[in-house]
């Protein structure tokens, strides 16, 4: 089996050739991931040289597009696919789980014109919230958010900034906070990507909202805003890229 992996604006394109089966499948698996965790989230996988599929094949395309689905992130999609290597997608159930374009061409089209992205880092301390505030908003706007929803959008980042410099990194000046805007036709994706502590939401328990003033805790207030002013809060981390937040607002959502 044959890997070439070419990068476009948008997107990147893997193409296979031989076969795919039990020996090839965990090389196709870490050019996946290798993709996914360098960022690159909008994966077309071309087909037409391959001569076999087998459902350790299949299994490795679905591990990944459940990763970039579980965050909001992007997908994999495919071209150029042989009528009886798609057979066993259809035969497995997973036709349906995938896009399927007839040539490469309009796969990377797809990409090019769904989708955008801008990307900016910051310093971690109170003085960045402003100024990330206004690079966020003029995104939100530009892509035809109504006032409401940028107000939630806005309000969203501010407390996901704020947590990280207070909890991830315990103060200010102690790191950077990467902060990547996917624009799509429905959707605006927010990705907010820091060096700090490890982050598990589960510890963090409900805000008090309705008790007394004098026994009402409010701990946990910035993540019950982020969860409840946007459709998908997601947290994620790992070893090489430490703490990945991802905020998505949909349109009329």
């Amino acid at each position: 089996m044959e890997l070439v992996l070419t990068e476009y604006k948008h997107c990147d394109l893997i193409e296979i050739t031989g076969r795919i089966d039990s020996y090839s499948a965990p090389q196709i698996k870490q050019m996946l991931n290798a993709l996914i965790n360098d960022d690159h989230y909008n994966i077309i996988v071309d087909l037409r040289n391959v001569t076999f599929l087998s459902s350790s094949g299949i299994l490795a395309f679905v591990d990944a597009q459940r990763k970039l689905k579980r965050g909001g992130k992007g997908l994999v999609a495919f071209t150029n696919v042989p009528k009886l290597v798609y057979s066993s997608f259809e035969l497995a159930g997973f036709n349906t789980i995938f896009d399927f374009f007839n040539d490469r061409h309009t796969a990377v089209g797809q990409f090019t014109k769904t989708t955008s992205m801008k990307s900016k880092t910051f310093p971690a301390n109170y003085k960045s919230l402003a100024i990330i505030s206004d690079f966020v908003v003029d995104l939100a706007e530009e892509a035809g958010f109504s006032p409401s929803d940028v107000y939630a959008i806005q309000t969203a980042v501010d407390e996901a900034c704020s947590n990280i410099i207070d909890h991830a990194y315990g103060g200010e000046d102690l790191g950077n906070i990467k902060i990547k805007v996917k624009e799509s036709e429905d959707k605006i994706q927010i990705i907010l990507i820091d060096q700090g502590e490890p982050f598990v939401p589960e510890n963090i328990p409900e805000p008090d909202i309705t008790s007394p003033l004098e026994i009402r805790k409010e701990r946990g207030l910035g993540i019950f805003f982020m969860r409840n002013l946007m459709d998908k809060v997601t947290f994620e981390f790992s070893q090489t890229k430490g703490n990945t937040l991802t905020l998505v607002k949909y349109k009329g959502g």
